[in-house]
């Protein structure tokens, strides 16, 4: 019994904290991941500290907490009700998206709210339509709220926002010019971590998430975890002296108090993480450097003012600079309050007259005095308005300077094709200080890549900073594979692939590349070997058991390929090719077209553009005997595309079989006119 009590004894010093069973009162040990800042350890940003709902502090915090319910954090993300609605839906107008001839509207249902997609024939008849709910909403409403859809945890946006400074419905930020994502797009991880309270992600698949949900920026994404500081209120242990169980961002340093607000709002034009897995890592009092690298472009436009720039535009200001840390972003925000309950101009008026006294500042260049009464912000922080805005959404330039109201708003370069402009240089604005500095900049030029700007040049930059190391790490031939994908070197890329595979055994997106690398090579039964590997570690991500269904469908093994496609569409139902192919595989492989038309006839709702879907849901109905239907299936086919050759010969047989020659021979003489 004496050796046993010997040997639990180092396990309990390794412990972070521990509670004895009567509850008396017991000090914690800092534990080694616990941020430590001005001698203070706060315990609650140690790795394993439980958040707890902002439920949970209402008891103690009852007045502030009614305050930030309703504040614009407070209401980031939420269900979308009757008892929130700010949007106005009378008089309701289609918004017309040009490029892609689709129109959309949203609707208020008794069952709910509802965005409508639909296409219009020759004649003004509506021949596709597609309809979506939307669950909850992303953005307070103050300037603008977007939809999103829950497909069984993971979150579709809808292609309709609502500009609260408009008072109208448009096509959501980014999607004109081509861009029209339609219902595809997804709230990933970097959505999510900027616009709501952390989230439980699902295990088992990528970018989903686990119910209950909660919503809205919370108590803890700027005060931490708050399990330790229930239990210390609730008398079960007493920390020490220098430990604090919460985090109160006004008493941390300047920089990690930043961290705090910068971790939403420094969107910079490049992220890296630390931990590619540790989006939903960050907390308060620890330095954001620590969980990623933010990078900007080297060169700065005044004149331009982009949504998520304030922190870094505040640090350019004198204000900032010569304030000796005493400027951060709480000096003129109270983030508990929304900035509907005050006077805008006069609230922050007073803040800077805090620190500039109205008769000791210069003339003005009209020669007349400052006074208390001016508005400073019209002369030193420059505003977009709401017309002068990329989208919808008004501007302050936290970039405080002289004569900033001279400066006017231009963002040619924002919107001009980036293959017009001169390369740029990735320059970090929070990054850490160690040996992995350079890979993170290499994965940074990746993603403006991506993102903003496919010059071949910020590949070769990305494959200089990832090679500067020779020993290279999962992480580090993970993305040079990425490099050598965008290059088109396939060889090169799968053995980087493969070498972050080996290094990395639960590098689920390794595994995956190589599968579909081996996919595009028809080399089956390796695919097939690296599709389970990924799927050993996400058994329900769709897209990897879709992944294989489509080597099953190469194999000829289409009873395999069915049960897998059947298993994704079950998880998440809108891959259109995936239904196209099950409808292809009933109606050629078993023979048994009516079973393929329910499968046509979901492909074509989710993508009416997806090419023959309407050719071959004609095909099926043509099979079956319905001949109206089949009819009306042709027709979309060319509608959509006009110049359909297989369209315009199955529709002139079909005219043919009917007794309808007339229409059967101007189809046909319309395929020699297109020649």
């Amino acid at each position: 019994m004496k050796k046993l009590l010997l040997l639990l004894i180092p396990v309990l010093l390794l412990a972070v904290f521990f509670f004895l069973t009567d509850k008396k009162k017991k000090e914690i040990s800092p534990a080694s991941s616990a941020a430590v800042d001005n001698g203070i350890t706060y315990l609650n940003s140690a790795d394993g500290i439980k958040y707890v709902g902002s439920d949970n502090c209402l008891p103690c915090h009852k007045s502030t907490h009614n305050t930030f319910s309703h504040s614009e954090m407070g209401r980031s993300m939420e269900l979308l009700t009757e008892e929130n609605i700010i949007e106005d839906y009378s008089g309701l107008t289609a918004v017309y998206d040009s490029e892609l001839n689709f129109y959309y509207e949203m609707l208020k249902t008794d069952s709910g709210f509802y965005q409508r997609e639909f296409r219009l024939n020759p004649q003004g008849k509506v021949y596709h339509e597609r309809k979506m709910k939307a669950d909850f909403t992303i953005g307070s409403g103050s300037n603008l709220r977007m939809y999103f859809h829950d497909e069984d945890g993971m979150f579709y946006q809808l292609p309709l926002t609502w500009y609260t400074n408009k008072k109208k419905w448009d096509l959501s930020p980014g999607y004109r010019n081509h861009k029209n994502l339609r219902f595809s797009r997804f709230a990933t991880r970097k959505c999510i971590t900027c616009h709501n309270a952390y989230l439980t992600e699902l295990k088992s698949a990528v970018d989903r998430y686990a119910k209950p949900y909660r919503f809205g920026v919370d108590c803890e994404r700027c005060h931490g975890p708050g399990e330790l500081h229930i239990k210390e209120m609730n008398d079960e242990f007493k920390p020490a002296a220098n430990q604090r169980t919460i985090v109160n961002p006004a008493k941390l340093s300047t920089e990690r108090q930043l961290s705090i607000c910068m971790q939403c709002h420094a969107q910079g034009k490049a992220w890296a993480m630390q931990d590619e897995e540790g989006w939903f890592d960050f907390k308060p009092a620890r330095l954001l450097s620590s969980n990623r690298s933010i990078y900007y472009p080297e060169r700065t436009n005044k004149n331009a003012i982009e949504v998520g720039e304030s922190p870094y535009r505040l640090k350019l200001s004198r204000c900032f600079t010569e304030s000796g840390g005493e400027l951060t972003c709480i000096t003129c925000h109270n983030p508990h309050r929304s900035i509907k309950t005050f006077s805008v101009s006069h609230y922050y008026n007073e803040k800077c007259l805090n620190c500039h006294k109205a008769e000791n500042l210069p003339l003005k260049e009209n020669g007349e005095k400052h006074f208390a009464v001016d508005n400073c912000i019209s002369c030193h922080m420059n505003k977009t308005g709401t017309e002068n805005t990329l989208h919808g959404v008004p501007l302050t330039d936290h970039w405080i300077r002289k004569d900033a109201y001279k400066d006017e708003i231009d963002w040619s370069s924002l919107l001009a094709d980036p293959q017009t402009l001169p390369a740029v240089q990735l320059i970090a604005d929070v990054d850490a200080d160690d040996d992995k500095k350079d890979i993170r900049k290499g994965i940074a030029y990746i993603e403006f890549y991506n993102e903003y700007d496919n010059k071949p040049v910020y590949l070769d930059s990305a494959l200089f900073y990832l090679n500067s190391k020779k020993e290279k790490d999962a992480q580090t031939y993970f993305y040079t594979a990425e490099v050598f994908l965008l290059k088109n070197k396939i060889e090169e890329a799968l053995s980087a692939y493969k070498h972050a595979a080996e290094l990395n055994k639960n590098y689920y997106q390794a595994f995956y590349k190589i599968a579909e690398i081996y996919r595009m090579k028809n080399e089956n039964s390796t695919a097939i070997d690296y599709y389970n590997k990924a799927l050993a570690l996400k058994p329900q991500e769709p897209s990897y058991i879709e992944g294989i269904a489509y080597v099953y469908t190469n194999l000829g093994d289409y009873t395999k390929a069915v049960e897998l496609f059947e298993k994704a569409l079950k998880i998440d139902g809108q891959n259109a090719y995936s239904l196209f192919t099950l409808g292809t595989i009933y109606a050629v492989y078993f023979n048994q077209p009516e079973n393929s038309i329910k499968y046509f006839k979901q492909a074509s709702v989710i993508d009416p553009d997806l090419e023959n879907v309407f050719l071959n849901l004609g095909n099926a109905y043509t099979l079956t005997g319905d001949f109206e239907s089949a009819e009306l299936a042709y027709k979309k086919e060319l509608y959509s595309n006009p110049n359909s050759v297989n369209a315009k010969i199955n529709l002139a047989r079909l005219y043919k079989s009917l007794g309808r020659n007339k229409e059967a021979d101007k189809l046909l003489g319309s395929i020699n006119s297109d020649k």
